[in-house]
């Protein structure tokens, strides 16, 4: 009886959960940083996502911070970023691979970036670094994404995004994998 009720329980749980098309929800996620480091370091993304219609187009606006370090000759640089996110993509969502979405986003970055917490100098040798350590960043990214409808109108995120920044000096590539939850409005 115990099973018959627990498997109750999850296929109503899952049967009722919804996506709204022309629909709103709100997101967090975090997680880790691609790092100089053997485990990274750890950062988070917050914002807005709206489905576009019922053909599977989405878009999200985001607000992320990012913490890492960088390798800069033999030194470790501490990296900071915060930034805006526009990204556009589209959802795979067929009954037969529900509860789960697949979500492929793409998009542009805008932001602030900080290296070695604005000091000039790097501290293995105290040179002189050559470039600013803080100014205007931007770039493009990429970013799959899997959504599981977890209860009603909420999911859980597990996404990888691979961002090249095209005006840091510094830090030209780097990936973040979060995990999170999103909420249908």
């Amino acid at each position: 009886m115990r099973k018959l009720t627990f498997l109750f329980l999850i296929i109503t749980t899952f049967a009722f959960a919804q996506r709204n098309s022309n629909g709103y929800s709100v997101f967090a996620k975090g997680g880790m940083i691609s790092s100089s480091k053997l485990f990274g370091k750890f950062g988070g993304s917050a914002g807005v996502s709206y489905v576009i219609g019922t053909k599977g187009f989405l878009t999200d606006v985001q607000v992320n911070y990012h913490l890492s370090d960088i390798d800069y000759n033999e030194s470790t640089l501490p990296y900071q970023l915060l930034s805006l996110e526009f990204l556009g993509g589209y959802s795979i969502e067929k009954e037969s691979l529900y509860p789960f979405y697949f979500n492929f986003k793409g998009g542009f970055f805008m932001g602030y970036e900080r290296i070695n917490k604005d000091s000039e100098y790097e501290d293995l040798y105290s040179t002189k670094l050559p470039y600013e350590t803080s100014n205007f960043s931007y770039g493009v990214s990429v970013s799959p994404e899997v959504e599981i409808i977890a209860y009603d109108n909420i999911s859980a995120i597990l996404s990888f995004t691979q961002y090249f920044n095209l005006k840091s000096d510094y830090n030209k590539s780097y990936y973040t994998a979060f995990v999170g939850l999103k909420y249908y409005l």
